[in-house]
């Protein structure tokens, strides 16, 4: 019998990518060889490199209308991470992209499964690629200014979706917390958040918190790995961790599940802090007052 092409984890992944990418003027292809997209002959690279480039494949490839390559994706499971022959393939792969300046999104199985206002995290990535693009060519056409910063909470509307501000995963998280505020469940009208990248394993960690009262809050931490893939791990880390908060804090408010001190909250971020982190983004609405 005949191999498959693609298993059923990157079958999806190719779909997706391949329906976001016809919205948006581009085209998905699944199992091309890196030796037909990257310039590896008289590149100096080493032969070990080369002969991986020969034998390799992406499992999508995104491209313009006129065939010439823009990014690729790779669907990443267990043996990714499991596979010591699999692990050191993967470092090759990594290594030739960021010689060649190939953007490369890596997923596993929670960027298909998790969704968020109508978008997994795969969307998520390729579509604020796609309103990178946009921006990006906006501000050279002079459309926007040239030192107006990238957000992609600011989209109201992309191709295909019909909710407000889709790449702002945690509106709705956020909108609903304001109204527990607003009818004085809780103290605070705003959550906050900071965000650590640990640059030794490409991560990004966050943590998020809101405070019923002077003696009970709420805490949420969340992680991602980083990506050679030019969007912000800050922003969607953020996302899901106040995502994952507010659905914390009904838990806890309906008691199913117990809230923490504030002390508790100082000591998260100190613990934090220990690991010597590089500070990726900080919104501090509200600290806690722990006694000295």
């Amino acid at each position: 019998m005949l191999k498959k092409i693609m298993n059923l984890s990157e079958a999806i992944t190719y779909k997706q990518t391949q329906e976001i990418c016809e919205r948006n003027g581009a085209v998905a292809y699944p199992k091309v060889r890196l030796a037909d997209i990257l310039p590896i002959e008289n590149s100096g690279i080493s032969d070990e490199l080369f002969k991986f480039a020969l034998a390799s494949h992406f499992d999508v490839i995104v491209t313009n209308r006129e065939g010439y390559p823009l990014s690729a994706v790779e669907f990443d499971g267990v043996q990714h991470v499991q596979s010591p022959k699999q692990i050191e393939r993967d470092k090759k792969k990594d290594a030739l992209c960021e010689r060649f300046d190939m953007p490369l999104l890596r997923i596993n199985t929670e960027y298909l499964n998790d969704y968020y206002r109508q978008m997994n995290l795969l969307s998520w990535c390729i579509e604020t690629w796609f309103a990178l693009q946009w921006f990006s060519e906006a501000q050279e056409n002079g459309q926007i200014p040239y030192d107006e910063p990238f957000m992609p909470t600011s989209f109201n509307h992309i191709p295909g979706y019909n909710k407000d501000f889709p790449l702002w995963l945690s509106r709705d998280a956020l909108g609903r917390i304001a109204k527990l505020h607003e009818q004085n469940v809780i103290v605070d009208m705003s959550p906050s958040t900071i965000v650590w990248n640990d640059k030794s394993n490409n991560e990004y960690h966050s943590l998020a918190w809101v405070l019923i009262d002077e003696n009970r809050a709420v805490l949420t931490t969340a992680n991602i790995k980083g990506q050679n893939f030019p969007i912000s791990m800050v922003d969607v880390v953020e996302d899901i961790a106040l995502i994952q908060l507010y659905n914390k804090l009904v838990q806890t408010l309906d008691n199913e599940v117990s809230a923490v001190s504030p002390e508790a909250i100082d000591q998260a971020i100190s613990d934090m802090e220990a690991k010597k982190y590089v500070l990726s983004s900080l919104a501090i609405s509200s600290r806690p007052k722990t006694k000295s």
